[in-house]
């Protein structure tokens, strides 16, 4: 019964890249689940990686990022990590306080250099506790997108992979 939900969670995914983006007349069978109320737009922010190469130049381009996303009013932002380059409490501040910018709803998703490689309990924790769940599901428009956390799935981190799972 779980890998049938989780298929079915998927394919929601997978269906509104190929319908909602790309095809938009697409006809929604009545035995599958509700039609989504189209259209809806979000935005991706990928790798903002506060600290990479040059910190005040990774702050103005997450910034400007921001300001570019506020300006296309989408329905809501996911920021797919890595948000910071190592989870130093500055970055961390500092990437909140540019996210904070952002006009509509926002999803952080962690990568490997927000909860270390292999990810600690220690650095799970505090990234919980400063920017949110690390895995979780939201439900917007008759569409159910899931937010994951990979680098549970790439290392075994005993009783954490398996409540992702």
């Amino acid at each position: 019964m779980r890998e049938r939900c989780t298929r079915r969670r998927f394919l929601k995914i997978s269906c509104l890249s190929a319908g909602a983006l790309a095809f938009p007349g697409i006809e929604w069978p009545a035995h599958a689940w509700p039609a989504p109320e189209l259209p809806f737009t979000f935005v991706q922010i990928c790798d903002p990686q506060l600290g990479m190469v040059d910190y005040e130049l990774d702050k103005a381009r997450f910034a400007q990022a921001v300001r570019q996303c506020n300006a296309l009013k989408p329905d809501f932002a996911v920021i797919c990590g890595d948000l910071v380059n190592g989870p130093r409490e500055e970055r961390i501040a500092d990437f909140n306080r540019i996210r904070q910018q952002l006009t509509v709803p926002c999803h952080c998703v962690p990568g490997n250099h927000d909860i270390g490689l292999p990810p600690t309990p220690e650095y799970l924790a505090r990234y919980r506790a400063r920017i949110g769940k690390d895995y979780y599901a939201i439900e917007h428009k008759g569409f159910t997108f899931l937010m994951v956390n990979t680098q549970l799935w790439k290392n075994d981190v005993g009783p954490e992979s398996a409540a992702h799972d």
